[in-house]
């Protein structure tokens, strides 16, 4: 059946479907990665299908781009031919030589190239993390074709995305080095749009608060009990103020338990860098660090890493030994009480010192909040909530002009009805008109309000209505329709007096 088609090119993860394919080989040389892959922001199967298909299609036709650019060129030994001779016929001599130029993607490349040797791959992602974003907002233009306009686009976008004031600085200092460096590599002198741009650096910000003391010896005490290498990792961390990934790719060697003062060696490693030229250094083991480096010195014999788990490959794998020590800290940080409360919904979560919201929903509420207070949805600028009240306002005037249409006899009857259908639930637009304040305590001065423009000989249907109530429900109307206002008596003898015998 077609409903149960599965979507093309994707996986689900916790609901939400993600897009995935395989690089072709004759193009793996122009990507790092051998697979595409990335969130569809989606849990519905057709909304999936749609991006899906949409995403491929794209890609189909950039992989067909490179392809035409790598196959064999009649002629292509001539496209350079000017350059390395000084002999130029006549016809395709040029009277001045116009400056050279780069779009951003070519930018990046060259960025890369050059200033990308011997760096981590953390490098290359941020760069082209940071000038993809760029390319999805403003399209891949020519580094002297930006402007300022595109600039501030960019940094409406990063915060529609919910990026804190350090992580746009972050964003935006890459995308400066890349121009700024493409450019003088090319030769050419432009004033780069993507510098001095406003927005607020510490939005979002907030210090990392430490686990108090008494957390750590209870995860240290934890660590004794379990006895395995991930509690020797924590151990070992939490006692030395070590980075993770610097645990993580010790070598046994490394840790020098029979000096007088046992200590470890923190130096780089082809496997794992260190984040700064100062962070080769000597650390002295003691407590629970000295504990976990004798465990791992008696217990790892078959391998020359300290930590085999998170080194089997060229890299070590520092992000999956986070991702399990966070999850088994987590009860643990929850018990002693160290949690965090959420600014949007106000639910308490575990602690966590880069996690400010209970979940992404939180998260995304909290921006729209704050963009809806910089640019209110009010009529004034939103047109669709200038059309919304028009209509409102223009639903109760007609309702105002059947009232007194009516006869005298009959208006009663209508008040009562409309009343009647707004404590019903079944018209929450009549409800909203017989609450409106506006309507209740109209201006005078307002008289597009009233009915042919006379507030001293009409009233508003709110009005109306509100008197209907105070007269026979003994209450206003807003507590009338809200249902507050106990039923008024209708004179009904509901039990009939007995006879006397």
């Amino acid at each position: 059946m077609a409903e149960n088609k599965p979507v093309p090119h994707s996986f689900v993860k916790d609901g939400v479907y993600y897009f995935v394919r395989r690089v072709p080989k004759d193009l793996l040389h122009h990507y790092t990665s051998p697979k595409i892959s990335f969130s569809l922001r989606t849990r519905s199967a057709s909304v999936a299908t749609s991006r899906a298909l949409r995403a491929a299609q794209r890609l189909d036709e950039h992989w067909y781009f490179l392809r035409i650019n790598n196959c064999d060129l009649p002629g292509k030994h001539m496209l350079r031919l000017a350059q390395n001779t000084n002999a130029v016929p006549a016809m395709m001599a040029m009277p001045a030589a116009t400056a050279e130029t780069v779009k951003l993607s070519e930018a990046v490349g060259i960025y890369l190239r050059l200033k990308g040797q011997g760096r981590p791959v953390t490098f290359h992602r941020a760069a082209e993390r940071s000038c993809g974003y760029v390319i999805d907002v403003c399209g891949d233009k020519d580094i002297t074709a930006y402007t300022k306009a595109d600039a501030n686009a960019f940094r409406d976008d990063l915060i529609k995305r919910g990026l804190a004031g350090s992580s746009m600085t972050r964003v935006f200092g890459t995308v400066r080095s890349v121009i700024n460096f493409a450019a003088a590599e090319i030769g050419i002198d432009i004033t780069n749009p993507f510098g001095r741009v406003y927005y607020d650096r510490n939005a979002g910000v907030e210090d990392r608060e430490p686990l108090p003391l008494d957390v750590i010896r209870a995860l240290q005490s934890e660590c004794r009990k379990l006895d395995d290498d991930l509690r020797w990792l924590v151990a070992l961390v939490s006692d030395t103020g070590m980075r993770l990934a610097e645990a993580a790719g010790l070598l046994r060697e490394d840790l020098k338990l029979d000096d007088p003062i046992p200590h470890v060696v923190v130096r780089e490693h082809p496997w794992r860098r260190l984040k700064t030229a100062g962070s080769n250094r000597k650390v002295p083991l003691v407590g629970a660090a000295l504990w976990a480096a004798q465990r791992v010195h008696d217990s790892v014999k078959d391998s020359e890493f300290a930590f085999p788990r998170y080194n089997k490959g060229d890299q070590t794998n520092a992000n999956s030994a986070s991702a399990a020590l966070n999850k088994w800290m987590k009860p643990y940080v929850s018990e002693k009480g160290n949690h965090s409360t959420c600014p949007q919904c106000g639910a308490s979560f575990p602690f966590r010192s880069n996690k400010r919201f209970c979940s992404p929903t939180c998260r995304k509420l909290h921006s729209q909040t704050n963009a809806r207070a910089k640019t209110p949805a009010n009529a004034a600028n939103n047109r669709d909530v200038h059309r919304e009240q028009l209509e409102f306002f223009d639903l109760a005037m007609r309702m105002a002009e059947h009232l007194y249409t009516l006869p005298p006899f009959e208006r009663l009857g209508y008040i009562k009805d409309i009343v009647d259908l707004a404590r019903s639930g079944e018209c929450p637009k009549v409800r909203a008109i017989l609450t409106c304040p506006i309507l209740l305590r109209p201006d005078p001065d307002r008289k597009q309000l009233f009915w042919r423009r006379c507030p001293s000989a009409y009233c508003t249907i709110s009005q109306a209505a509100d008197r209907y109530c105070r007269h026979f429900w003994k209450a206003s109307v807003v507590d009338v329709v809200r249902g507050i206002a106990p039923e008024p008596p209708t004179g009904e003898i509901l039990d009939e007096p007995r006879l006397a015998a």
